[in-house]
């Protein structure tokens, strides 16, 4: 079975053209602190994400480590267009700042055992990593040339509980385009929903995810963003660690601001225009089916052992009360899936890409019922979860040889 898959969104691309913000420190070089592995490696976790794993700028590889009189240990790294800050408990000795290389520090604490551990920092040695009787130096870098992106104020702020803006991230993100040089498709769109709504949007030509859900409060004249692809990746997480708190977004005419607890995410926006998607929504359609959730997921996961990256085509053939899903791979097999459904109506043969069902299916993990509408084997399909009409994928079907 050969498939041809159609496209969804077709964008004009424009390079990005802001420029990164700097600002130096007056922190002195060196400090002595006490903490430990439980209260500082999540925050490293964080934060080496964001650091360049190679870099022509060796300071971008670092992580900033700065001692706080008020007895906070504080972490930040930047790629120049994220820039992440976290705090964690310590008690501080002496004041002060250096670096250390990012990853390296993370895998240094990340195995050693739980417990009190002690970091000294000095111009000499550089940073110094101790507990118990193991020991670790690695090299510092001048903490006064470390990069900070210094966001502007805040024009607009939104304040919503932390677990809504990391589900609306979840359920749009995996349907993001990889191409960076798609510039608006490699980023997610944040702009405002009906009401007192808030909606994300993302497309990588071929399906789309649309969320909206409320948020009381949401302040006037909100303007639609795009938001860098890896910066939503690392506000997810983030957002899953903070799921019990408040999440404070502030937009700028640049630059997004995300705060959570002690933690601030600060990332570029992306400069472009995000394609016209409403005029590939759907309004109305012809077939509804509705398939159990864990059923349907299982069939297609079990499918895909015989599809390749390239032929990834999974024929859905409806009639009344019950679906047959199939694939057909020369080289590798065929299978067959039978399910029942809640269908009543003519039959209708569609094909979608597997992967692009699997992903969706992915994400709508705690619904019950999932529903497919459909117009005709053409036209895009629409999957939503029972009873959640603030959300919805949209999939492009395959053309069938």
């Amino acid at each position: 079975m050969e498939t041809t898959e159609h496209s969804v969104l077709t964008p004009s691309v424009q390079p990005p053209t802001e420029t990164p913000n700097k600002r130096s420190t007056p922190v002195k070089m060196g400090f002595h602190c006490t903490t430990t592995r439980e209260d500082i490696l999540p925050s490293l976790s964080l934060v080496q994400a964001i650091a360049e794993k190679r870099s022509s700028l060796p300071i971008l590889t670092q992580v900033y480590v700065e001692a706080r009189p008020e007895g906070r240990l504080a972490l930040r790294a930047t790629d120049l267009e994220l820039g992440l800050s976290r705090q964690c408990p310590a008690t501080v000795k002496t004041t002060g700042a250096c670096t250390a290389d990012a990853r390296r520090l993370y895998e240094i604490i990340r195995a050693l055992p739980p417990g009190a551990l002690v970091l000294d920092a000095n111009a000499t040695h550089g940073l110094t990593v101790s507990q118990g009787k193991s020991r670790f130096r690695l090299p510092s870098l001048d903490p006064k040339e470390f990069p900070h992106l210094a966001p502007p104020a805040s024009e607009h702020v939104i304040h919503l509980p932390a677990t809504t803006l990391q589900e609306m991230m979840s359920k749009t993100l995996f349907a993001v385009s990889p191409d960076e040089t798609r510039v608006e498709l490699s980023a997610v769109l944040l702009e405002p929903g009906e009401g007192e709504c808030l909606r994300l949007v993302a497309s990588d030509g071929h399906r789309l995810a649309c969320i909206e859900r409320p948020v009381p409060g949401l302040p006037n004249g909100l303007p639609s963003v795009l938001l860098p692809k890896k910066g939503v990746a690392e506000a997810r997480k983030l957002l899953e660690l903070g799921k019990d708190d408040e999440a404070t977004l502030s937009l700028a005419k640049a630059v997004a601001t995300l705060t959570v607890a002690s933690t601030t995410l600060s990332l570029r926006l992306v400069d472009g225009q995000f394609p016209d998607y409403r005029q590939v929504i759907p309004t109305q359609h012809a077939h509804r089916l509705s398939f159990p959730r864990v059923e349907l997921a299982s069939a297609v996961r079990r499918l895909l052992v015989l599809t390749t990256a390239h032929a990834r085509g999974v024929l859905l053939k409806a009639e009344s009360g019950k679906v047959e899903l199939s694939v057909h791979a020369f080289d590798l097999g065929e299978g067959t899936e039978e399910l029942l459904i809640d269908y009543e109506g003519p039959g209708i043969t569609v094909a979608f890409n597997g992967r692009y069902l699997a992903d969706v299916l992915g994400v709508l993990d705690t619904a019950e019922r999932l529903i497919l509408e459909l117009t005709d084997a053409t036209k895009p399909g629409v999957v939503r979860a029972e009873g959640d009409e603030g959300y919805c994928s949209v999939i492009m079907p395959m053309r069938v040889d």
